[in-house]
């Protein structure tokens, strides 16, 4: 069983780093990418957009050997930002420069795409409320069968796209937050998972 959650995902992130990382704590450095980054099959969309599979290219860094994406990496992926903000994280003493991108492609209709950078690395990236439709995989029995241990990537070919992906990294923490609208049994239900280190740690689920 997945237990009530009272408050929001962005709430919820907050308190996470803030319990699980210092004030000191800072990326990791860039190195090239090894061969277990993540790759993205390619296909025929435009190289230049913001599209989901793009959104997947963009590398946080989480140990001193990761690969971490740059400010120029993300804007030959994405291109312009509609907008930049600060963003403040419980990690870090300072705001971070947050790049906000809203022209999204059919994969993220309707989403706001944001990726934060310290030191010109990405360090924290996410989207909220894609339109996605309906996809008759996201059960409430079948998020209740995934087990603690299973990875961000099982999940996502499990479940499917999600609506909205929250990812933090620092030097020693990986968070991703996942949030599912489009509940096939239960269509006023919003489902959150939450990932350590890649690894599935938490399930929760509120009333849209």
């Amino acid at each position: 069983m997945f237990r009530t959650l009272t408050i929001g995902v962005g709430l919820t992130l907050t308190l996470l780093l803030a319990a699980c990382t210092q004030s000191t704590a800072q990326p990791a450095i860039q190195r090239e990418p090894s061969t277990t980054t993540k790759q993205v099959k390619t296909s025929n969309e435009p190289a230049v957009q913001v599209s989901r599979a793009n959104f997947e290219r963009i590398q946080l860094a989480v140990t001193e050997n990761d690969y971490a994406s740059t400010l120029t990496q993300v804007k030959a992926l994405f291109g312009k930002a509609t907008r930049t903000t600060e963003t403040k994280f419980p990690s870090y003493e300072q705001p971070l420069k947050t790049y906000i991108w809203e022209n999204t492609t059919k994969s993220l209709a309707g989403a706001t795409v944001t990726i934060s950078f310290h030191d010109g690395l990405a360090v924290a990236k996410s989207y909220q409320m894609a339109k996605l439709a309906t996809n008759p995989r996201v059960t409430t029995d079948l998020v209740t069968k995934l087990k603690p241990g299973t990875t961000y990537s099982q999940v996502v070919t499990k479940l499917g796209p999600p609506n909205a992906v929250n990812n933090v990294a620092t030097k020693h923490r990986n968070i991703q937050v996942l949030t599912y609208n489009q509940i096939k049994d239960q269509p006023q239900t919003a489902i959150t998972l939450v990932f350590h280190q890649n690894e599935l740690a938490e399930k929760t689920r509120s009333a849209l």
